[in-house]
């Protein structure tokens, strides 16, 4: 008995919850399906204002040497292939966003998206990268070479992603406007920069330091969303988009050292990185 007597009084602020929503509903509806104070028309622009949330689901295959590490009286120290559990996440992130968009009818249009900033991407060490150094060899007076552990911010890599979406809005003529949308993305990366200590060991060539390079990339894009009227001009936005991006990131001279022992070349490493973002966006909209 004291356990159904639980469950009766767990249960009942849902229920009493749900019949004080029943006259709403009705008042709801009625609000939804209001004509727009502005309806959509074909030929017309549109901008959106907003701030976004860059939030990846990234994953990443292992990071992979391409060729043998080797200390001159030791032999090799980092063995090509692939780092046994190795990865690389990208952190999330917040961007201004800026949205134009054209009617060529009242239901369909045609949107591109601008960051403002630019993302940042904050690829973090994870798996073996932030549990142990890939490289530890400690020879008094003759050498010194430490890589890893990578457990905290590998790199900063700027990207400016340029896309197109085709949007269909569904009730173009009413005040609560839900649509649907899908395109195409291509992101161009710059100022790619190692920033994690560990990367830098001592050098005796400068020219030697290490080096990121992230590849340009075509992706994909889905989005929804609702636009809801707020004056003749005016509405508000509120969206989700899943991107569907990979990345290239190549990391030159990993390993370098210099000392009497002799000099230490470094081995190049690829990994690459499945960012796959959602971006989750509010924005204030206006209709030109």
């Amino acid at each position: 008995m004291n356990t159904i007597a639980s469950i009766k009084r767990r249960t009942r602020p849902g229920w009493i919850a749900a019949l004080l929503a029943l006259p709403l509903s009705g008042q709801a509806q009625s609000w939804l399906g209001q004509p727009a104070l502005n309806p959509l028309e074909k030929g017309s622009f549109y901008a959106k204002f907003g701030v976004s949330r860059f939030d990846p689901s990234s994953s990443s295959g292992p990071l992979t040497f391409e060729e043998d590490t080797r200390v001159p009286i030791l032999g090799t120290v980092l063995p090509a292939g692939p780092v046994a559990g190795s990865g690389i996440a990208v952190a999330p992130d917040e961007i201004a966003t800026i949205t134009l968009g054209y009617l060529l009818t009242s239901h369909l249009s045609i949107e591109t998206a601008l960051g403002l900033p630019t993302l940042k991407f904050d690829n973090v060490g994870r798996g073996s990268l932030e549990d142990a150094p890939l490289v530890r060899i400690r020879i008094p007076r003759l050498t010194n070479v430490q890589v890893g552990p990578l457990d905290g911010k590998l790199a900063d890599v700027t990207a400016a992603p340029l896309n197109a979406k085709l949007i269909y809005h569904f009730r173009p003529d009413r005040r609560v406007r839900p649509y649907l949308g899908a395109g195409a993305t291509y992101t161009i990366t710059y100022n790619e920069r190692l920033v994690d200590p560990s990367l830098w060991t001592r050098r005796s060539d400068p020219g030697t330091a290490p080096d990121l390079e992230v590849s340009d990339e075509w992706g994909s894009i889905l989005q929804a969303g609702v636009d809801i009227d707020l004056t003749d001009k005016w509405f508000l936005g509120i969206d989700v988009m899943r991107v569907d991006v990979d990345f290239d990131n190549r990391i030159t001279n990993v390993v370098t050292d210099g000392g009497v022992a002799g000099e230490l070349r470094g081995s190049d490493a690829n990994v690459n990185v499945e960012v796959d973002p959602y971006i989750y966006t509010l924005s204030l909209g206006r209709v030109f």
